[in-house]
């Protein structure tokens, strides 16, 4: 299961790995100036074209041609269609966008385990990985009875009956110290660990480098929930003997992680030290760049 999930995240990873230069990879970020609605991915650059789902502002799309002045051929997780430019920004960051960053919870209503995170919302769908009841998951946009979720870096769907509308959660009004009730991302030494970026996998067993990894992401402060104005473009997935944990890395010079909807600040005392380090701190590690 373990070496599936690996496998799924390298096909489902949204890469925005900063916007390339002319020539290369590009990103943008839908930007309805309707906030109330939401922008078609369509199956051909045409608004008769079959819709392949709604998608709501602050999503990152990987621009894979512009096809004229109107149409863009763009991807969303692993779902390639069309998105009209108008509605499309700089994924730099101008103009500015007004994300809507809805979270949701998982609430299984037949039962109170564990609902499966799917890699299609057709009924031809293979599970990609089971997400407890409770969990937090970013809803991207819809798909007919489906949405399109993003959980600790997977790209996925899950029936709408399955998601419910986010509850305030009594540990907002504590503040943000470290006495938080948060699931911090790391709690021992890996034995393995996976970047993967849109250059492709890269893999860590060396254990003097895995006992750095913990150093790194044990070191950390915490910012709130899905708070960093980042350019989330990695997945990086820890193996430990029982369990594998996979966050979101930002790839623009932000030293964060996103883990189960919460962002931190990694490697903070070295943050404290240099005022300034950047994400190349853990990606140098892995011998490429954020």
């Amino acid at each position: 299961m373990k070496k599936y999930i690996a496998l799924l995240l390298s096909l489902t990873l949204l890469a925005c790995t900063a916007p390339a230069l002319a020539g290369g990879i590009e990103y943008a970020v839908v930007n309805n100036p309707d906030m109330a609605d939401r922008l078609n991915l369509r199956q051909e650059p045409s608004t008769d074209a079959k819709s392949l789902g709604k998608y709501y502002n602050g999503v990152v799309v990987r621009v894979l041609e512009n096809v004229n002045d109107k149409w863009a051929k763009v991807q969303v997780g692993d779902v390639t269609g069309y998105m009209m430019r108008e509605y499309l920004a700089d994924a730099t960051g101008y103009p500015p966008v007004r994300p809507m960053d809805i979270v949701l919870r998982v609430k299984n209503p037949a039962s109170a385990g564990m609902q499966c995170i799917m890699d299609t919302p057709y009924g031809d769908y293979q599970p990609i990985v089971n997400v407890p009841d409770g969990a937090r998951v970013m809803l991207l946009g819809f798909y007919g009875d489906h949405a399109h979720i993003q959980y600790g870096g997977i790209t996925g769907y899950m029936p709408n009956a399955c998601l419910v509308g986010e509850e305030p959660y009594e540990e907002e009004t504590q503040g943000t110290d470290s006495s938080m009730p948060i699931e911090r991302p790391v709690n021992a030494v890996p034995v393995r660990a996976l970047l993967i970026t849109g250059d492709g996998e890269h893999e860590i067993t060396d254990p003097e480098k895995l006992r750095t990894i913990y150093k790194l992401m044990t070191s950390v402060d915490y910012w709130g929930e899905n708070i960093a104005g980042c350019l989330f473009g990695a997945n990086l997935l820890l193996e430990f003997p029982d369990d594998v944990v996979v966050m979101e890395l930002a790839t623009d010079g932000c030293n964060i992680c996103r883990y189960n909807g919460h962002d931190f600040r990694y490697a903070f005392d070295l943050w404290q030290q240099d005022e300034g380090l950047t994400s190349a701190v853990l990606f140098d590690l892995f011998g490429v760049s954020p």
